[in-house]
């Protein structure tokens, strides 16, 4: 008699081979960033297990929906980056007192938003797991530090090379625009430097980062002494013919907080404000004026111009003495607070890279006018 194959017993094993390949399946679900799984991975409740604090910064989110369980994450995750800034402050906030009693505050925090953005673009959804009792999407989001680490260290390196080369040339310029441009532009960078660095003592888990070649307070004081060697000769001008001394004595004040010396005599350079101002307009019942601040820096002969930068003025009242006191008031706020930032921009514009003296801007017939515009 000839005996038949056991094919129940073969089907049988497919059966068997099938509930074992849909096992695997869901185990891999719960751990690759599937949604249903019946049994909480390992990361849900012990992230340190699944994801040494060594090797990641992790965030954990929960919904009822996965798009925000995943946007939840991710805000957890730069928590992480806003809580250890804000730990850190006073390194990211450098106060420098200079010689006249003013104080000048220098933030990165700036910077330090805009790269924080830059690095959590880096953040990755590492896993999504539904929790089938409370309905709820668990979401785990991960910042890989090594990786993270190396990017913001490639970006401080070039950094510091290139500040080394503008101290290099400050000390070497002979002259005072050049010196103060260098020293800027070294500055600058140091701040950029100041906030990438923030951040990488929150990815490096040493939370050291990469220790700074140079003193912040110290660029600064040599940055100061830079400023105070721009000694200058204030100068005033009001379109129209009307007494300048209101705006000469505004400069003064302006001159003294940023931390320049007065020099009538022995002034290299000439500082020039000029105030020019439309006719006075009345429509219903207010009193309008606009018009335009004019700052030009010059040689102390008055023939070249290293600079100049224009601010639109615009005031009303309703009685004229008012308007034109609230037009000197806004005068007065412009100078004080970007009188400094000016004369920077201004002799980092005049000095070309690798230059040792500024480049002439113009004429003065050519740089002053009364003309609107």
């Amino acid at each position: 008699m000839t005996k038949q194959p056991c094919r129940p017993l073969k089907a049988r094993g497919f059966v068997l081979y099938a509930i074992g390949m849909f096992s695997l399946l869901l185990t891999a679900c719960a751990t690759d960033g599937g949604s249903v799984h019946a049994g909480q991975p390992l990361w849900v409740s012990d992230q340190e297990a699944a994801y040494p604090a060594a090797n990641y910064l992790l965030g954990t989110g929960q919904a009822e929906d996965p798009a925000t369980a995943k946007d939840r994450a991710r805000a957890d995750l730069a928590k992480v980056f806003s809580i250890a800034i804000e730990a850190q402050a006073e390194d990211s906030t450098v106060i420098h007192q200079d010689d006249s009693g003013n104080r000048r505050q220098m933030t990165v925090r700036r910077q330090i938003q805009t790269r924080t953005k830059q690095v959590l673009e880096g953040v990755e959804i590492a896993a999504l797991w539904f929790d089938p009792e409370n309905k709820r999407y668990h979401a785990l989001a991960l910042l890989r530090r090594g990786r993270t680490g190396r990017t913001l260290t490639a970006q401080i390196t070039p950094l510091d090379r290139q500040t080394a080369v503008y101290l290099k040339q400050a000390e070497a310029a002979t002259e005072v625009l050049p010196r103060l441009a260098y020293l800027a532009r070294a500055v600058n960078l140091q701040q950029q430097r100041a906030a990438l660095q923030q951040l990488l003592r929150v990815v490096d888990v040493s939370g050291r980062g990469v220790t700074p070649r140079w003193s912040m307070p110290a660029l600064l004081a040599a940055l100061d002494e830079s400023f105070a060697r721009l000694r200058v000769r204030p100068e005033a001008h009001v379109c129209g013919d009307d007494d300048p001394a209101n705006l000469l004595q505004a400069l003064r004040g302006a001159i003294a907080a940023a931390g320049l010396k007065t020099d009538e005599q022995g002034a290299l350079f000439a500082l020039h404000a000029q105030l020019s101002l439309d006719d006075l307009r009345q429509r219903q019942g207010w009193y309008w004026l606009r018009g335009r601040l004019q700052v030009l820096l010059m040689d102390a002969a008055g023939e070249h111009v290293y600079g100049q930068h224009r601010w639109p003025i615009k005031q009303s009242a309703t009685e004229a003495a008012v308007v034109e006191r609230r037009v000197m008031d806004q005068v007065n706020a412009i100078l004080k607070k970007e009188l400094r930032t000016t004369l920077q921009a201004f002799a980092v514009s005049s000095v070309a890279t690798g230059a040792t003296a500024p480049a002439v801007r113009g004429s003065l017939p050519e740089a002053l006018t009364c003309a609107g515009g």
